[in-house]
């Protein structure tokens, strides 16, 4: 009998194995890093991470580590959000071998959790969580063009606050891989943990089969652009430290590294970024508040070459702009000339799927005011046991339409 169990555990170890080789040949990239010679691009790119945690907080990795990792994944920012920083800490902020790091914060509002952005005026110098709460009370409640704050979790019932104030509020996050992937846990266990057998051989895939689109986020977010302009936001909201089965053992689930290079918000700027730290920092900062930048999940492929603009034929109008409705307003779509296989640009009006076209270069007529924002969809060849399905690519932040 016992020699019968180890001949079957054997075999299954010998299975796993085969499997995980099979699945280490898998490319999952829906563009063509060989032909993305050309730097002819409108606009600059810069991508980077807007929620991460360090060893200051709750997360496990150092500062220099992360910043390691970062710059494996190709970032040109990242911004360390550690919990309820009440006292100033050590600056680290610079640029680290080409990343650019920037420190936020990520602090306690009621039973919500809000993501604070300072500029150099302000400085994470609040006392205690009684003066932090002040702080934000006065900054949702009112309109202030300095404040950079953010809502993770729009959709979670603490957040039920929103409906009577939120004029102040930044944006929201509305895909928070953090939780997206711990609902997954909850929702199917088996999954999550064939998605962990996984990991090792295709970190890539393992945290693919783990998202599912983040409705309820989506359609709040459309909700509140209809009141208010509401910027977009991908959160990572990364610690590279998971409870397993709810005890008190953590692994290194996902790495600091596999989530820098599964999604990033992608800023878009005229300009190119001069490697002077502050002036660089601002500019970025200045894109993230005005909502110039789109959502990517990277992992899919290089996005580098996509745009979408406004046009009334005399000017161009980048995401997150308020424009006046003309009868020349159009609104332009360029994927990367990269771009394989399938695809789907989705053009969305406050909130519902009004066309959509499969062509590298669009241009769709704007004919009535609104919120518009664009999505791309791909359909990514998955192995066994998955098949071919259509995932989201690309989310824009919105164009409102006066």
């Amino acid at each position: 009998m016992r020699i019968k169990t180890i001949v079957i555990l054997s075999l299954l170890i010998i299975i796993y194995l085969i499997y995980g080789v099979y699945l280490s040949q898998t490319q999952l990239y829906i563009t063509d890093p060989v032909l993305n010679t050309r730097m002819d691009y409108k606009y600059y790119d810069y991508k980077g991470i807007t929620h991460a945690h360090s060893e200051n907080g709750i997360g496990s990795g150092s500062i220099e580590s992360i910043t390691r990792d970062a710059k494996r994944a190709g970032l040109d920012y990242l911004i360390i959000t550690d919990v309820n920083p009440y006292k100033e800490p050590k600056t680290y902020e610079g640029y680290k071998d080409r990343t650019m790091l920037i420190q936020g914060g990520k602090y306690s509002y009621m039973d919500s959790k809000l993501l604070y952005y300072p500029d150099e005026s302000y400085r994470l110098l609040f006392k205690d969580l009684v003066q932090a709460q002040t702080f934000f009370t006065d900054m949702i409640s009112q309109e202030n063009p300095d404040a950079f704050l953010v809502l993770t979790s729009p959709s979670k019932k603490a957040n039920s606050w929103l409906e009577r104030s939120s004029i102040g509020l930044s944006g929201i996050e509305v895909i928070n891989l953090r939780r997206l992937w711990r609902e997954s846990w909850e929702t199917n266990k088996w999954q999550f943990l064939l998605s962990l057998l996984i990991y090792p051989f295709h970190s890539d895939y393992s945290m693919i089969r783990l998202y599912n689109p983040p409705t309820k986020d989506l359609e709040i977010w459309d909700k509140m652009n209809l009141q208010n302009k509401t910027v977009g936001f991908l959160g990572n909201d990364i610690s590279a430290s998971s409870k397993l089965f709810g005890s008190s053992y953590t692994i290194r689930f996902p790495s600091y590294f596999s989530s820098f290079k599964f999604a990033s918000n992608h800023v878009l700027i005229p300009s190119e970024l001069t490697g002077v730290f502050h002036k660089d920092k601002n500019k970025i900062l200045q894109a993230l508040r005005e909502g110039s930048f789109y959502m990517c999940f990277d992992v899919l492929g290089d996005p580098k070459g996509f745009y979408a603009e406004m046009h009334d034929g005399r000017k161009a109008y980048p995401m997150g702009s308020s424009i006046p409705l003309s009868p020349k307003l159009k609104l332009n779509v360029h994927l990367p000339k990269t771009l394989k296989g399938k695809y789907s640009i989705q053009i969305l009006k406050n909130g519902q799927v009004i066309t959509e076209t499969n062509q590298l270069q669009s241009s769709f007529k704007i004919h009535l005011p609104g919120i518009y924002r664009v999505q791309v969809r791909v359909k990514s060849v998955l192995p066994f046991p998955d098949h071919d399905q259509w995932l989201d690519w690309i989310y824009t932040n919105t164009f409102h339409v006066n």
